[in-house]
């Protein structure tokens, strides 16, 4: 069973996050994982004070409850599993200390959560969140419509050795009868012989080793990298761009563009951050106390 983590904070993005995965189980078989962090008391609140249990239980029990009604909701409409959690702390520490235990295939975020906790991939809280994870996380905007994952994009860069991103791209595939689109982000100085040479038989090779797909490949040859992906996206009717988190620079580019707000988190295109299949994941063991050095 494809198990997806959602974190909510009962907002209309978090909500159309659930929406959203919903959506993804008319193909495949899923539980859905509802997580929900609740903060008790400011920062110079005296931790002894007997108010502060009374305030976390009424804090935990509104948790529940709202949990508790998003998935009802989903057990009437579809036949997910849905399981929920109530976590007293910060939501950068629940999605750490949750990715860690339950090991999920996917963490789907709302935008406004990304938002609420100083922007996942690329805010004041990098190192402490993005390092910390290594699941695939697909970030939601709002008042997303379209059907999941019909047409997918893949920026990467051809000498990449991509092997276990397609791999996984091609499962995707397999479930939502999905078109992979192969975005090769080229440096300026690409010569003819590249473009019309080696990167046709890296095509080639790419073609014969997942030969059950049919890839449609894109040479980016532009020194604005946010302008290019956003209109191949636009032109080619991409649903949602995939990058591997291996790639922090693309990254970067993409969720700290000030001039260009697509596809950053702004945009109504999905963006999924694949793991990085050459790092280790977080022993299951580890602890709140280590996760928050």
């Amino acid at each position: 069973m494809y198990k997806i983590l959602i974190p909510v904070n009962f907002t209309r993005s978090s909500k159309n996050a659930v929406r959203y995965a919903m959506r993804l189980a008319k193909n495949k078989k899923l539980k859905i994982i509802l997580l929900h962090a609740f903060q008790t008391v400011p920062f110079n609140w005296d931790s002894s004070d007997p108010l502060l249990d009374e305030e976390s239980r009424l804090l935990r029990q509104k948790s529940e409850r709202k949990l508790d009604k998003i998935a009802s909701k989903i057990l009437d409409k579809t036949n997910i599993a849905c399981e929920t959690i109530s976590y007293e702390g910060f939501a950068a520490d629940a999605i750490i200390a949750h990715s860690v235990s339950l090991n999920p295939d996917l963490i789907l975020i709302g935008t406004d959560i990304l938002n609420a906790i100083n922007h996942l991939v690329f805010g004041k809280i990098t190192n402490k969140v993005i390092s910390k994870i290594n699941c695939n996380i697909l970030i939601i905007p709002d008042d997303i419509s379209k059907n999941p994952l019909k047409r997918i994009a893949f920026a990467t860069y051809p000498n990449n050795d991509d092997s276990a991103e397609l791999t996984y791209l091609t499962e995707l595939s397999k479930t939502y009868q999905s078109q992979i689109h192969i975005v090769h982000l080229l440096p300026s100085d690409t010569t003819e012989r590249t473009i019309n040479y080696d990167l046709k038989k890296h095509e080639l090779d790419v073609n014969f080793t997942y030969s059950e797909n049919d890839f449609i490949f894109h040479n980016l040859l532009n020194p604005n990298l946010v302008e290019g992906l956003g209109l191949c996206i636009v032109e080619n009717k991409i649903d949602t761009l995939v990058i591997s988190k291996h790639e922090p620079t693309v990254l970067q580019r993409l969720f700290t563009s000030s001039v260009i707000k697509k596809p950053t988190y702004y945009t109504d295109i999905p963006i999924m951050i694949l793991k990085d299949s050459n790092k280790e994941v977080l022993e299951s063991s580890v602890s709140l106390e280590e996760i928050s050095e």
